[in-house]
């Protein structure tokens, strides 16, 4: 029973020290590029400072870092797969698995996000709770519950959107032998084809029957998250994660 106990152990730790292993070489690869995002927060605050003298004019321009951020888990990730790209020998015979370093750029990303997304609160909070602000409109609406249900929408939104860009980034890759410059463009194609099945797909009677179940989240404007899109959002997001793994790992040639 010791030597059981030991071996699994032994077996905890070595997992956990590859974890901190791959945190810590994502965090130092993206770190100036999440410092360059806080500094583009700061000039955009300061822009709306320059812009309007008017509380609530500046207050409605500080939104904008915030409402940009659906966009932070696809430009984080597509900046780290393009370093790693510099050197992708070494990456895709990486002995850790691609699922765990792709897996670990996620699981940094989204700390990073919510990072970010505090920051860029940091204004906003302050002229509503230190100016004479007129926000008549979203004092019913401004309290812990729909805040949370904004940051989760956002979140989930942004990692629904790194996860298609993540398999659009590995398919680019593997066409890039075979149609060289033009691999572009068949990207494109390919994109496009997959925006007008999914567009399709989610107009149809059934996607609404399948999805539009457990309303869970009731967002500004009478817009409804439901437990059913989750899942099914959940379930796309983690095909297209496996689905590039597999592409990695088994149809790219370096």
């Amino acid at each position: 029973m010791y030597l059981i106990h030991k071996d699994a152990t032994v077996k905890g730790e070595a997992i956990v020290s590859t974890w901190r292993g791959l945190l810590k070489k994502d965090f130092q690869l993206a770190l100036p590029w999440v410092l360059g995002g806080f500094a583009l927060i700061l000039m955009a605050d300061l822009w709306a400072v320059w812009m309007t003298s008017k509380a609530s004019g500046r207050f409605g321009l500080s939104l904008m870092p915030i409402l940009a951020h659906i966009l932070y888990l696809p430009i984080y990730l597509m900046i780290s797969l393009w370093l790693e790209g510099k050197q992708m020998h070494q990456w895709l015979h990486n002995p850790h698995g691609m699922w765990k370093l792709l897996l670990s750029k996620l699981v940094l990303g989204i700390p990073l996000m919510l990072l970010s997304l505090i920051i860029s609160g940091i204004y906003p909070v302050y002229l509503l709770v230190s100016l004479d602000l007129d926000i008549n409109l979203l004092e019913k609406q401004l309290n812990l519950v729909t805040i949370g249900q904004f940051l989760l929408s956002t979140v989930w939104f942004s990692l629904d959107l790194a996860l298609w860009g993540l398999i659009l980034w590995s398919i680019f890759h593997w066409l890039r032998p075979f149609f060289g410059k033009w691999s572009w463009v068949v990207l494109s194609v390919v994109g496009l084809a997959f925006l007008y099945l999914s567009a399709q797909w989610a107009l149809s009677p059934t996607y609404e029957t399948l999805t539009q179940w457990g309303a869970i989240v009731t967002l500004p404007d009478n817009l409804t998250m439901y437990m059913g899109e989750l899942l099914h959002d959940l379930l796309l997001g983690t095909s297209f994660f496996f689905l590039s793994v597999w592409i990695l790992e088994r149809k790219l040639e370096v």
